[in-house]
């Protein structure tokens, strides 16, 4: 078994949770761009329980069998409206505060409202709120307990089986929300049909169910005996249950007893024993229950969709035919890579939750790698979007250098690809943490491309990998350098490579262009190139007049530009600002590029040496 990942270390955990949540996001967004609303709704609902944190333990049951008295006696005090009559349709949700208070969120209210405790009953009754008048949709009561300090939400719920029938719809919508549940019968008729069809749903959003008999105070001993044992067979033959952890308990008596500090009647009272496993299971236990809770919501949706034939080729193909016509398909938009990335994210949370039932978690690796750091990537720039062919016609026409100008755009596009991919595709993450991502100066080109949501969910891996490998450099014997080999340089950079590749198609065909006399006309009417791709482009094989030509086109550009900025200042001092044109007020960023290169592409020159 995988000691390394232990659920009672909570870094390890906190590593589950965020590997959960990435699966869930990948889940999220394909199920929006398939307008699965309902399943894409309910996927963001679990990642919003998994940022809060929040385990629910859910007290559930029919109508009247001491579910708020039971609730009242583990926190030790008399929140809980209690008695015959049925309460309203509202989930009551008791969480731990330094200090009491009441908050309370009504359907259509963006902000919530605070009351004292003590107007509870004012909210969640039928007698304070009949029908449930006042739309509340939630009270939530934050008290001191102890037995709440754990980090857990206690859930009371209006019980199934009542006259009023809005109290049974509240009771299975909220199920989706259960991580862990308290099932309170009673000694009356216990474990009734309703109560096995009850079960039977609750089972399909969690398996943690602990069982409470209550009121045990109006049976005797001998009785009590025969009652646990019927409860335990029927829900082992009838509820399909292989273990039970069955209580027998008197809420009543436990609550009394608490309130006169008398410790033995509350040991006899059951709640004692029930206590005290609660709490170890909230200290010990609930987080691998939390994540199995989640993991398990989840495969339902995925599960309930399949079942509709959603990610089938027929839905696929019927979501094609809504496309406007004449456009083809993005990577974005095709369905069946959308079904496909769905599909794969759910069977790597089928592979957690085999773990989870072991109480383990897969390892994941120690470290991404790559075949070879200094190949050529397999997210290679071929696989990217393309700007289209090389049109060094239209380039000349522009005020800058057009070769700077082509990969600025072959860079952004690269950039806007890859960012999305690291975004929405676990694999393009792997590869990208494998390969060690970019060079210090495209690293911050991605980022400045990336949303903060964006660059923490596509640079997570990367770190975390550079973060493995400096721990097994500290595991092995000192070599200088080693550090350095973290991060690329235009050597092994993608970005650089693909670059360089770029760069020498671009002018190969310039170099083509101006040995035509076309070209040549065309050229002179430019801007020209930079000063790195002029030295580039000598090297190529140009027609020999072209050489001084060149070199002495660039020198000319190089002057006017001096005599543009002279004249712009000249203009600024004589407080003639109307006079200034663009050319003149522009004039010292042409010969910057001129001189150093367009700065969204600026790269060392191949002649530089090493730093």
């Amino acid at each position: 078994m995988n000691t390394g990942y232990r659920f009672e270390d909570l870094h390890h955990y906190k590593q589950a949770r965020l590997h959960l949540a990435d699966l869930i996001r990948i889940i999220s967004e394909g199920l929006k761009a398939l307008e699965l609303k309902k399943a894409q709704v309910e996927c963001d609902e679990l990642l919003i329980k998994l940022a809060e944190d929040r385990f629910t333990l859910a007290v559930l049951g029919l109508f009247k069998q001491g579910k708020s008295t039971l609730m009242n006696a583990l926190i030790g005090e008399n929140i809980l409206p209690t008695g015959v009559l049925p309460l309203t349709s509202v989930i009551t949700v008791l969480k731990y505060g330094p200090q009491k208070k009441l908050l309370i969120e009504r359907d259509a209210f963006m902000f919530t409202q605070e009351e004292p405790v003590s107007s509870l009953a004012e909210y969640v009754t039928e007698k304070g709120n009949p029908g449930n008048e006042k739309h509340v949709k939630k009270v939530i009561a934050e008290l001191p307990s102890p037995f709440l300090q754990a980090g857990v939400e206690f859930v009371d719920t209006p019980g199934v089986g009542s006259s009023i029938e809005a109290n049974t719809r509240t009771t299975y919508s909220f199920l989706p929300e259960c991580d862990a549940v308290l099932f309170v019968t009673g000694t009356e008729a216990p474990v009734t049909e309703t109560e096995i069809r009850f079960l039977n749903d609750i089972k399909k959003y969690t398996d943690r169910i602990f069982f409470v008999v209550n009121k045990m105070d109006l049976v005797s001993p001998e009785e009590i005996n025969e009652i646990t044992t019927f409860i335990q067979k029927t829900l082992r033959l009838q509820g399909g249950f292989e273990q039970v952890r069955l209580f027998a308990v008197s809420a009543r008596m436990g609550i009394n007893a608490k309130e006169k500090n008398d410790h033995n009647a509350y040991k006899k009272s059951g709640l004692e024993t029930l206590e005290n496993m609660l709490t170890s299971f909230m200290s010990a236990r609930k987080t691998d229950a939390f994540l199995k809770s989640i993991v398990q919501k989840l495969l339902k949706i995925i599960d309930d969709e399949t079942g509709k034939k959603s990610f089938d080729e027929a839905a696929l193909q019927n979501k094609i035919a809504t496309f406007p016509p004449g456009k083809n398909n993005t990577l974005k938009k095709d369905p069946h890579i959308i079904a496909d990335r769905i599909l794969q994210a759910t069977e790597n949370i089928r592979a957690l939750q085999k773990s989870l039932q072991q109480d383990d978690l897969p390892e994941l690796p120690a470290v991404y790698v790559a075949d070879n750091k200094k190949s050529k990537p397999a997210f290679s720039p071929a696989t990217g979007n393309k700007t289209g062919k090389i049109d060094i016609v239209a380039d000349l026409q522009n005020k800058t250098c057009p070769v700077c100008a082509y990969l600025v755009g072959k860079t952004f596009d690269f950039m806007a690809y890859w960012q999305y991919q690291i975004t929405a595709d676990e694999k393009f993450r792997d590869e990208f943490a494998g390969h060690l991502g970019f060079c210090p100066l495209h690293t911050w080109q991605l980022l400045a491309i990336s949303s903060p949501q964006g660059a923490s969910i596509g640079f997570a891996k990367l770190f975390l990998n550079v973060s493995r490998r400096l721990n097994k450099l500290a595991q092995e014997p000192f070599q200088k350098k080693r550090v350095a080999d973290l991060v690329h340089d235009r050597r092994n950079c993608p970005v650089c490579m693909m670059l360089r590749e770029e760069e020498i198609n671009y002018i190969h065909a310039l170099s083509e262009t101006v040995n035509t006399s076309d070209g040549m006309e065309l050229y002179k009417r430019s801007a020209g190139v930079c000063m790195r791709h002029l030295d580039v482009l000598l090297q190529e094989k140009l027609m020999e007049k072209n050489y001084g030509f060149l070199l002495l086109h660039s020198m000319k550009n190089f002057e006017r530009d001096v005599e543009d900025m002279q004249s712009y200042v000249l203009k600024r001092d004589a407080r003639r600002r109307d006079l200034i044109n663009k050319d003149e007020e522009n004039a010292y960023i042409r010969s910057a590029i001129r001189l150093a290169g367009d700065r969204n592409y600026t790269v060392a020159w191949p002649s530089d040496a090493e730093i």
